[in-house]
């Protein structure tokens, strides 16, 4: 699952690049099954799968990738028309898999990072534009979360 959405993001991704020619399809989709393909097979991966203990890091890994997916996929519906019903529930899928995600593992917290980040390299618009980060303020708010868990007990914001 998470091989097929590094497929997707990355195809969706080559598709979207702010200020460049978009790549041909049949480019965009072997380079995509590449990478997703050596995301698949890559050594590294049998810890996640063959340690009990580490089977988090995939389901954080699942929930990352589709909530990075998902917001793109929004905010592409949302260049196209405002007020896009199919991008708003696209947004509405990348915040609860953001909220699975830091309720999964601390690991999700830099989404709002990427999340950011996507919005400055990839997508068009105004470098300064405030109204491009309005979308990635609710992933830092839930990205919150994830301190508030470790260090609420401790400081009496949340009961043991």
């Amino acid at each position: 699952m998470n091989a097929s959405l590094v497929y997707y993001l990355l195809h969706l991704l080559m598709g979207v690049l702010a200020g460049t020619r978009p790549l041909r399809e049949d480019l965009r989709t072997a380079t995509a099954f590449l990478a997703a393909l050596i995301f698949l097979v890559h050594p590294m991966m049998t810890m996640a799968v063959s340690y009990i203990s580490q089977r988090f890091t995939s389901l954080a890994t699942l929930f990352y990738l589709l909530a990075v997916t998902a917001y793109l996929m929004a905010r592409v519906r949302f260049e196209a028309d405002r007020h896009s019903r199919s991008g708003s529930v696209l947004y509405g899928c990348a915040m609860l898999s953001t909220l699975l995600a830091v309720r999964t593992k601390e690991i999700t917290f830099t989404i709002p990072v990427v999340l950011a980040a996507l919005e400055l390299l990839a997508l068009q618009g105004s470098v300064f534009s405030r109204r491009r980060f309005v979308f990635v303020v609710p992933f830092a708010v839930l990205a919150m979360l994830i301190p508030l868990a470790i260090f609420g007990p401790e400081l009496g914001l949340i009961p043991r």
